[in-house]
């Protein structure tokens, strides 16, 4: 009889055994388990203590592979067959399919070694066809050709330049200077105060499809930019910006420029699948086949050198809170700069806001704009940026905050976060995030409540931004257009101390403002709480101290004196040695969205409107922009369940109804039940039923690019057995795969 897969509240029992089975599944890796290993092409030579080798990839797809045991009674398992010591065995090796050669000792594993078969790096694809029939702007260098995309222009005493461009396809929709334009019409693009580009970019549906850059060269004259909110900073929720009024003693803040990347390219070295596999885990919202190629072909250093050149996913202006939601995810599922919406996923839960209290799209789109625009930059102006962001304003309550006086006292919410969650943490870190402890051994708090309300005093006396042409108003009404403005007459005017530091009485707003951040960032305990968060978000729960050390120093110093350089920190996380998991409490378990996201784009998956399962998010704790606190959705130092020596967070949003309804919706996807939110095709892994090994095959391939281990294999290729409906097997052996822990947990 066979069996007829239902969602996961109706389990049968053979998939409970499954999962029982894969919980006990060992990942032991002893080596010394072989006497002589004799493979063609075999690198480095065979060592018995030595387990990861590759070989080139034959045209002919087969590999001969002698194994001889050191102990000739154990049991030799060459690519899933059992194979008598010393004795050829032909292997399948394309496909992505690489060679496990496992040795047992009365069925426990004793040894295990593995042979990658690398190809030579694959030709470069070609350049996609041109987007534009014509552009045309005043002084372009050089002249327009479709297939040219880098321009310059100079920079004149106009702070609008006239833009106009034509799609080559109607269809497509045309982008210039982050708004949306009409092919053939004109569009002014704004080039002051920091401004040094136009970007006009092409989309089909929303899949971008070109991208022609104008830098703008030469001086910049001295005027107030509008509020696009893409350019830097976090200005930009819709509207038309006029320079605000302001007071007679402070000027109005303007955004950041956005940073530049100049670093030269590194060398193209071509790698294997398991660090491609690796670094897009860590680096981006999941493998997908094209990365995939893309990492191999040129190499970790080069992929990460070219996402830091690419410009920032697009917000739209104008979105109500749920199409921000679903735009915001659609550019992580989505978005060509991944690396960049994957760190800015990881700073938008260090420096939180939520839509449970920011409640509209235009309160939020700004903030996303600037972590996008920052994710690179120097962590300073990212704490500058954040600070003045009236969406941060609103959500820990720094705007309207009023200075010590007879019936008022300063707002304690933003300051309080700012140091605990933002920037230092509560205790004295060594520079390796390890607790500074006293004589008791306990760990020695940073601040006290009275640091506290002297932070909250040198941050007063900010407002929201002036709405155009409104007077001169010492508490203005909520405006998430442009950054908060100063009011000297709510500011403390006093003098403050904070870590030892005293800030002068009688200082500008701004200045007070600039005197904490220098404080924030010089502090010794930034370095080693950023590194430990970033490696965290990215790599891994329980990073050892050495990692926090090496990554915390290159926090503190670029190697050419810089301080805060993000690109370099990113580069340093995802490049230790350690990035590549060597340790047995090594990873994370993918929490909801990185699961959701990253099971689409393993099965080539079409992603739409994500409004149509946002609830399912919901459901599972993590609603995209609506973090339950400021903490986010869970706290980054929660434990592991029934370990508290080991850190768990993502535990936190996976309790056992968690874990049913992450399985429901793969049960969801796999049979297409969110309509054009996200779709992908079950045909290919159907056609291959009838063969339960190359079905397995291509499940390895899609969801663990062929590191699948070899217990999890055989289960999958003696599960898929159980029925001969060819679609039931095709959706049993994706769906008990993809809810299986080796998936769900990055660990390797």
């Amino acid at each position: 009889m066979s069996i007829k897969l239902r969602p996961i509240l109706v389990v049968s029992l053979r998939a409970i055994a499954v999962l029982l089975m894969l919980g006990m599944a060992s990942t032991a890796s002893a080596a010394g388990a072989l006497s002589n290993l004799i493979v063609t092409g075999l690198s480095p030579a065979f060592d018995p203590n030595v387990t990861n080798y590759t070989v080139p990839l034959p045209a002919n797809c087969s590999v001969t592979v002698t194994a001889t045991l050191v102990t000739p009674t154990n049991q030799l398992y060459i690519q899933s067959n059992a194979t008598t010591s010393g004795t050829p065995r032909n292997t399948y090796v394309c496909g992505g399919k690489k060679i496990d050669i496992i040795v047992y000792q009365n069925w426990k594993e004793v040894g295990r070694y593995l042979i990658t078969p690398v190809a030579a790096p694959p030709a470069p694809p070609p350049p996609p066809p041109p987007a534009l029939a014509s552009l045309t702007i005043a002084g372009l260098s050089p002249m327009f050709a479709p297939g040219t995309t880098a321009y310059q222009i100079q920079r004149t005493a106009a702070c609008a330049v006239p833009v106009t461009a034509t799609l080559a396809d109607p269809a497509n929709r045309l982008y210039i200077a982050n708004t949306e334009t009409a092919s053939g019409v004109t569009r002014q693009a704004w080039v002051c105060d920091g401004k040094t580009k136009i970007d006009v970019v092409i989309f089909k549906v929303w899949t971008e499809v070109g991208r022609y850059t104008i830098n703008v060269v030469g001086d910049a004259p001295p005027v107030t930019p509008p509020g696009d909110g893409m350019g830097g900073g976090s200005g930009g929720g819709g509207g038309t910006y006029t320079p605000p009024p302001t007071s007679a003693t402070e000027a109005t803040p303007t955004p950041s420029p956005a940073p530049v990347y100049t670093k030269p390219a590194p060398p193209i070295a071509a790698t294997d699948a398991a660090t491609a596999r690796r670094l897009l885990h860590q680096a981006s919202f999941g493998p997908t086949s094209t990365e995939m190629a893309a990492v191999q072909a040129t190499g970790v250093n080069y992929w990460l050198w070219q996402q830091f050149q690419k410009s920032p996913s697009i917000i739209p202006d104008g979105l109500d809170i749920n199409a921000l939601r679903s735009q915001v995810f659609y550019n992580m599922a989505a978005g060509d700069d991944q690396l960049r919406q994957r760190v800015a996923f990881s700073l938008s839960q260090l420096f939180v806001v939520s839509a449970n209290k920011n409640v509209n799209g235009d309160e939020i789109i700004p903030y996303m704009r600037m972590l996008y625009t920052h994710a690179f930059g120097n962590y300073r102006t990212l704490m500058r940026e954040v600070t003045l962001s009236p969406t941060m304003g609103k959500y820990l309550d720094l705007a309207n905050s009023v200075g010590v006086g007879a019936s008022s006292a300063p707002n304690e919410n933003f300051p309080r976060e700012v140091m605990q969650l933002f920037t230092l943490g509560i205790y004295k870190l060594n520079q390796d995030g390890t607790w500074q402890a006293d004589a008791q051994g306990q760990p020695i708090p940073l601040y006290q409540q009275n640091t506290v309300r002297e932070m909250a005093r040198a941050l007063s006396g900010w407002t929201y931004p002036s709405v155009p042409g409104a007077p001169y108003r010492t508490r203005n009404n909520e405006n998430f257009v442009g950054l908060m403005e100063p009011r000297p007459e709510s500011h403390d005017k006093g003098s403050k101390s904070i870590f030892g530091t005293t800030i002068a009485a009688n200082q500008s707003v701004t200045k007070d403002l600039d005197d904490v951040l220098d404080i924030l960032f010089n502090h010794p305990n930034l370095p080693p709480f950023v590194a430990t968060r970033l490696i965290r978000a990215l790599v891994t729960s329980n990073p050892t101290t050495a990692y926090i050390k090496r990554v915390a120093d290159v926090f503190a110093n670029n190697g050419q004196g810089v301080r805060g350089d993000m690109a370099a920190v990113v580069t340093a996380v995802l490049t230790d040695a350690d990035a590549a998991l060597p340790g047995a409490t090594d990873g994370h378990l993918q929490d909801p969205i990185l699961n959701v996201i990253g099971l689409g784009r393993a099965l080539d998956a079409t992603f739409g409107d994500a409004g149509s399962f946002m609830y399912v998010l919901g459901n599972l704790g993590q609603r995209v922009l609506t973090p339950n606190s400021v903490f986010s959705f869970y706290s980054p130092l929660a434990p592991l369940p029934h370990d508290p020596l080991l850190f768990g967070p993502e535990f936190m949003v996976y309790s056992p109804s968690h874990a049913i309804q992450r399985a429901n919706f793969v049960y969801g996807l796999l049979n297409n039940q969110f309509g054009s939110g996200i779709q992908f095709t079950l045909a290919p892994y159907i056609a291959l039923a009838g063969n339960p090994s190359a079905l397995v095959d291509l499940v390895n391939t899609k969801l663990f690019q062929g590191q699948m281990s070899q217990p999890l294999y055989a289960l999958l290729v003696s599960t898929t057995q159980s029925t001969s409906d060819m679609t039931q097997r095709a959706v049993g052996a994706l769906y008990l795969a993809a809810i299986s822990s080796e998936y769900l947990v990055h660990a390797r």
